[in-house]
């Protein structure tokens, strides 16, 4: 133990980062292993280059600078019901001839909703009594049912959520679905530091990492092997959703079919605005790329300009449901995304040793985004969805985005 000590030790002299070994004397050995294993894991020289950069990301350049412009859509309400057809026989053909993967984004826990456990073991109801996990996994049975073919469905957890999650599928016999069909991957995470550039302590043996945001999962479904076995299954589109829509359609068939059927390389779901101060991001276009600008980021005035008929001109919102081409996801792993910088709120153990629970925020987190893949992408797709029918957060305990709103929407729209 002592040999990886100095080890880690030289690395964070280099680093400057020393005061994380501060308290190494004062651990039970097993406690040791983990912190030094943690340490060991830390790309310092990515660290200091994103602390470098945390105050000139793109989130952080005025608004004035970007080249932002609507972005066209096509509205489902406005295709035939002949033609929805087709794009649903070829979205299933394409499913049924092993082409199509789905991943779910679930590193999350349940805690804004007064729930100790990963999000997507939240229960919804009653009458309905489903976790988020369930109606996913049901609609995927669904296409089973109807071609034969089991989607192959790749769950991102997180470090906190990983062990629970997996333990929730084995203990309910993955809900019949085909066990080898479901894989389970860990988001990436970087640690957080302070406004000097510290990495920060969340315990003494313990280094205090944030997820890597939700563009990470490019570069974690290329570690854990995932894009290679995707290779290997033939599979040539992937489907990519989070865990928090009650209503996702996963693998949509007809969502399928209008993407490979219009020759598009991408593609994403949509829905309307409620009102112009809706607090969502909205699809645009940024430098003649389709991008995403968060509600914080764009002027008001800009949130109430509307065309000729009366539609906002940024009135898109992101209901996170992509679909992207297997090799595009390949290369978008190679090359990499950019890192934003968030200023968070962070507990941490000082110089004393003292837990530091800290009522302002004083800590950088790193993340990416799925959206800065965007611009790696041409001719990309936006199908404007019915909120009712596919879009039901489950964000807060009450109220807005609550599984009570959730609920009645599932009454109205089941399986």
């Amino acid at each position: 133990m002592n040999n990886e000590i100095e080890k880690v030790k030289k690395i964070l002299v280099d680093f400057k980062q020393e005061h994380l070994l501060q308290f190494i004397d004062e651990l039970s050995l097993a406690n040791r292993k983990k912190l030094v294993n943690q340490i060991s894991s830390i790309n310092f020289t990515l660290v200091n280059e994103l602390f470098r950069n945390s105050t000139v990301s793109i989130t952080s350049k005025p608004f004035v600078e970007r080249n932002i412009t609507p972005i066209n859509c096509d509205i489902i309400e406005e295709f035939s019901e002949s033609k929805l057809m087709e794009y649903r026989k070829k979205g299933i053909n394409a499913i049924c001839e092993g082409r199509i993967a789905s991943v779910t984004m679930a590193g999350g826990q349940g805690t804004r909703l007064g729930y100790n456990g990963p999000k997507g073991t939240f229960q919804i109801g009653p009458p309905i009594k489903k976790t988020l996990f369930q109606l996913q996994v049901e609609k995927l049975k669904n296409i089973h049912q109807e071609c034969g073919k089991w989607v192959p469905w790749y769950i991102m957890t997180s470090n906190e959520n990983h062990n629970d999650t997996i333990k929730y599928f084995s203990d309910n016999k993955y809900f019949g679905y085909s066990e080898k069909d479901i894989l389970f991957f860990m988001q990436g995470m970087l640690p957080m530091v302070d406004f000097n550039g510290k990495v920060l302590l969340k315990e003494k043996d313990e280094i205090y990492f944030g997820p890597d945001g939700n563009g990470g999962i490019f570069l974690s479904l290329k570690k854990y092997g995932l894009l290679q076995d995707m290779n290997l299954r033939g599979v040539e589109w992937v489907f990519i959703n989070g865990i928090d829509n009650a209503l996702v359609k996963v693998a949509d068939p007809v969502f399928i079919g209008y993407t490979t059927m219009l020759g598009k390389s991408s593609a994403s779901k949509s829905v309307a605005k409620k009102s112009p101060d809706e607090a969502v991001g909205v699809f645009c276009l940024e430098n003649g790329k389709p991008s995403i600008i968060e509600y914080t980021e764009i002027p008001e005035t800009l949130t109430k300009e509307v065309n000729d008929d009366g539609q906002l001109l940024f009135g898109d919102a992101n209901i996170i449901a992509h679909l992207f081409r297997l090799d595009d996801i390949v290369n978008i792993a190679e090359m990499g995304l950019p890192y934003h910088s968030a200023i968070k709120k962070a507990s941490y153990i000082d110089k004393n040793g003292k837990k530091i629970v800290s009522q302002e925020p004083n800590a950088y987190k790193f993340e990416s985004f799925i959206f800065d893949a965007f611009k790696y992408l041409n001719n990309m797709g936006i199908l404007r969805v019915q909120r009712e029918r596919e879009f039901a957060p489950i964000k807060n305990s009450i109220g807005k985005d609550s599984p009570e709103a959730a609920l009645e929407q599932l009454m109205l729209y089941p399986l």
